[in-house]
Formats: structure tokens, C-alpha cells, sequence
């Protein structure tokens, strides 16, 4: 019996439409957006308590924990970070919101207004990153407000706006 060269080929021919096949049904079966970089877009309605537990206005930081509530985070917790500039009455700083679904994280820039024994804060928030459910999450220019007496004790913040996750 004679050596076929040609089967071979034809096996790697075989071979190779077997794969092809199989590849194109996982192509036609992968759900649409599947491993997709495109993010959804959600409204942030948050409103919150805070209370001053560590740092100094000056030097600073200031540290604020508390509680916050609403789109998308539901029942959650906030730490703000933020240092103060008396002389351009400025704040810049740092929060991170957890709910049991993830943690958000992101920037505030601010100034703000002192009348009497309260101190009121105006200006914009961005997201910046997450984990959990907020992983990937970004978000620009939201606006933010910050209420408190001057102990800090008594802090109302309201944060609106939108990001993608």
C-alpha cells in the first residue's frame, strides 16, 4: 500500500473547520456587550449626616464620617478627608462612600462661607474609582454641598449629579 501524501492535509484541513466552527458559535451565542467597556449611566441623589472625628481645621485634615442615603448607594457610610484653606477660603480633599453592595471613591473642590457658627461648603465632586458594584465607576463636576456648625458636629452634605459603572 502506497503513503497517501495528501491525508495530512486534508486531517489538518479537517482540523482547522472543526475550530473555525466552533469559534463562530461563540462569537454568535456571546450575549451582546459581553466583556463590553461600555459603562451604564446612573443618577447620584445622595444626602447625608457627617460628624468631625479626627484631624484639625488647621493644620489639617479634617476627617467626617457618617451616613448617606439614596441613588445609587441606598443605605450607606461616607468618610470625607478634606483640608482647608482659611486664606482662599478653599477645600480640597478625598471621600469614599461603602454600601454592601461596593465602595466608591473620588475628589472635592470647594469653597466656602463661614456666618456666625456654621460653615457652608459649595463645588464639585468626581468619581474616580470603585469596587464591587461601583468598579470602574466615573463621574465629573457633580454638585456638592456640605452644611455644618463650626465644631463639626452637625454636618448635612447632598452630592447630585451622574456617573458610569
Amino acid at each position: 500500500m502506497a503513503f497517501d501524501s495528501s491525508a495530512p492535509r486534508r486531517m489538518a484541513r479537517a482540523v482547522g473547520t472543526v475550530v473555525l466552527a466552533a469559534v463562530l458559535v461563540l462569537v454568535i451565542a456571546a450575549p451582546a456587550g459581553a466583556g463590553s467597556k461600555h459603562r451604564e449611566r446612573h443618577r447620584v441623589d445622595l444626602n447625608g449626616a457627617t460628624k468631625m472625628v479626627g484631624g484639625t481645621i488647621i493644620p489639617g485634615p479634617v476627617i467626617d464620617r457618617g451616613t448617606v442615603d439614596g441613588k445609587p448607594f441606598r443605605d450607606g457610610r461616607i468618610k470625607l478627608v478634606v483640608q482647608l484653606d482659611i486664606a482662599t477660603a478653599t477645600a480640597t480633599g478625598s471621600f469614599r462612600i461603602r454600601d454592601d453592595r461596593g465602595t466608591a471613591f473620588g475628589t472635592v473642590d470647594m469653597t466656602f462661607t463661614i456666618s456666625g457658627n456654621e460653615i457652608t461648603f459649595n463645588g464639585t465632586a468626581d468619581f474616580t474609582g470603585g469596587k464591587g458594584r461601583y468598579k470602574g465607576i466615573r463621574g465629573r463636576d457633580l454638585k456638592a454641598y456640605d452644611h455644618n456648625t463650626l465644631d463639626g458636629q452637625n454636618g448635612t452634605i447632598r452630592l447630585k449629579g451622574f456617573v458610569r459603572y
